[in-house]
């Protein structure tokens, strides 16, 4: 409990940046080491991980919360706010992490993109790993001014608004410098 908030943060901000990281990562390094060398080395990423969480999570037997009931949390989305936030999360990751992530190393491939001479597998990596980092820049940049204007559903249909011409971009500009405008903008 003393340190819930902060826990509950680095896990969503490890989940959020872990996910479309590997994704990157994934691609450029199966483009340099090959396929079975990119499975290698998230094996010993994993096991250093394990040895890590072996040595520093304390074992705190804390009582255990019975899950509710699927319906109680469904009943949840009754309450105009939180199915607001679960609208705005889901259409979100639909459409950004989603469908953008999965479709990239395909479009990447029909249209025989290249980046800085790589192959398909590193141009997709690359072009993932620049939606991550602009992403990252972006977001640390507009939660404080949702803070401080109290704005924070606003700052979000931006957000979301900002999806619309980045989609847009992805779709009908076929060339690597359209992907890159349009990952930035998603």
């Amino acid at each position: 409990r003393e340190h819930g908030g902060r826990t509950s943060a680095i896990t969503r901000a490890a989940l959020a940046i872990g996910v479309p990281l590997g994704v990157a990562a994934g691609g450029l390094m199966s483009e340099w080491i090959g396929d079975a060398g990119t499975f290698e080395v998230a094996l010993v990423a994993l096991l250093v991980a394990a040895v890590l969480a072996q040595i520093g999570v304390p074992n705190l037997k804390a009582d255990v919360a019975k899950a509710p009931p699927f319906w109680v949390a469904v009943r949840g989305f009754a309450n105009k706010t939180l199915a607001a936030i679960g609208a705005l999360n889901f259409a979100a990751t639909f459409s950004a992490s989603g469908m953008v992530r999965t479709t990239l190393v395909l479009l990447v491939s029909d249209l025989h993109l290249s980046i800085w001479g790589m192959a398909e597998k590193g141009t997709a990596g690359a072009l993932m790993g620049w939606m991550l980092v602009t992403e990252s820049v972006t977001m640390p940049i507009v939660a404080p001014i949702g803070d401080r204007l109290h704005a924070h559903g606003r700052i979000a249909a931006i957000g979301l608004g900002a999806l619309v011409p980045g989609l847009l971009t992805v779709g009908l500009w076929h060339s690597a410098l359209g992907l890159t405008v349009g990952l930035g903008l998603i």
